[in-house]
C-alpha cells in the first residue's frame, strides 16, 4: 500500500486582477465520456443533462434536497450533506452504463462556501464507484493531526478479501479558502506492468492550462479494477455517509489521461 505525501506551498491572494482568474467552462471533445455542467436540469424527474452526447444524464437519488445554485460557470449543485436523519442526496449516471476505462481522467470545480463546510474527520466524497468492492474512491479528509488530504483509493479486481488496495494521498499545507473555487482532478493510465496515477488541485487563480501534477506515482504491478460499477457524485451512496459539503460545478469524465486542462485558461 502506498501513501504519497506532497505539500502545497504558498498562499492564495484575492487582490489579483480579474484577468488572472480562470473562467472557462468545461467543453466536450472526442475523448469525453460524460460532461455535466449542471446548467441543463430537468425538474420532473430531476435529471442533470450530459453535454457529451453520450446520454449519461445523472439522476438525483437518496433523500433530502439538492439545490442548484450559482456556480463558477452558470449553475452548480449543492446540498449533498445529510438533512436531519435522512439519507444523503447524490447524483448518479445510468447504472453500469458509464465506461470505467483503464485510462481515464476525472475533473471538477469545487468550492466550500463557509469554513464550517471544509473537510473534517468524515470523508467528503467527490466521485466513487459504488458497491462493496469500491474499486475507486476520490475524496477529501482531515486526518487525526488536523491536516486535510486529497486521496484517490484504488483496488484491483481480485476477490474482496484478497484485493490489493492503493491510497494515493496529497496533504495540503493549508486548508482551502472558503469561497474560493478549486479545480480538482485525477488521471490514471497503464504504464508497463503497472499504473501511473496523477492528482491535481489548483485554485481559480492558476491560469496555466498544463499545470504540474502535485502527485505523480507509478504503482508497479498494480492494475485497478476496470469493471463497470455504479458511479456516485457527491456522496458514498450506500449508507448515506461521506457527503461532499461544498458545491460542485462542471464535471468532466474522459477516456484519456489529460495533461492539459483548458478550463484553467483565463
Amino acid at each position: 500500500m502506498h501513501r504519497f505525501f506532497v505539500l502545497l506551498i504558498g498562499c492564495l491572494i484575492f487582490t489579483m486582477s480579474a484577468q488572472t482568474w480562470a473562467a472557462t467552462a468545461q467543453k466536450t471533445d472526442e475523448n469525453t465520456l460524460a460532461l455535466w455542467t449542471m446548467d441543463e436540469v430537468n425538474s420532473d424527474p430531476v435529471l442533470v443533462k450530459d453535454g457529451s452526447g453520450h446520454k449519461m444524464d445523472m439522476t438525483v437519488n437518496g433523500e433530502g434536497s439538492l439545490k442548484f445554485v450559482d456556480g463558477l460557470f452558470g449553475k452548480a449543485v449543492d446540498g449533498f450533506d445529510p438533512q436531519g436523519n435522512k439519507d444523503n442526496r447524490y447524483l448518479q449516471p445510468p447504472a453500469y452504463k458509464l465506461d470505467n476505462p483503464a485510462t481515464q481522467t476525472f475533473e471538477a470545480w469545487v468550492c466550500w462556501p463557509d469554513k464550517k463546510d471544509l473537510p473534517g474527520r468524515t470523508r467528503q466524497t467527490i466521485w466513487r464507484n459504488a458497491g462493496s468492492r469500491t474499486p475507486l474512491h476520490f475524496y477529501f479528509l482531515k486526518d487525526k493531526d488536523g491536516d486535510i488530504e486529497l486521496t484517490l483509493l484504488l483496488r484491483d479486481a481480485k476477490k474482496t478479501n484478497e484485493a490489493q488496495t492503493e491510497y494515493i494521498t496529497w496533504y495540503l499545507d493549508k486548508a482551502p479558502q472558503p469561497g474560493q473555487w478549486y479545480h480538482v482532478a485525477y488521471t490514471i493510465e497503464p504504464k508497463g506492468q503497472g499504473t501511473m496515477v496523477k492528482l491535481y488541485f489548483n485554485p481559480q487563480t492558476v491560469t496555466e492550462t498544463s499545470p504540474k501534477p502535485l502527485v505523480e506515482l507509478h504503482l508497479e504491478k498494480f492494475k485497478f479494477d476496470t469493471g463497470r460499477f455504479v458511479y456516485r457524485l457527491g456522496e458514498e451512496g450506500q449508507t448515506g455517509s461521506d457527503p461532499f459539503k461544498g458545491i460542485i460545478d462542471d464535471v468532466r469524465f474522459s477516456k484519456i489521461a489529460r495533461t492539459t486542462f483548458d478550463t484553467l485558461a483565463p
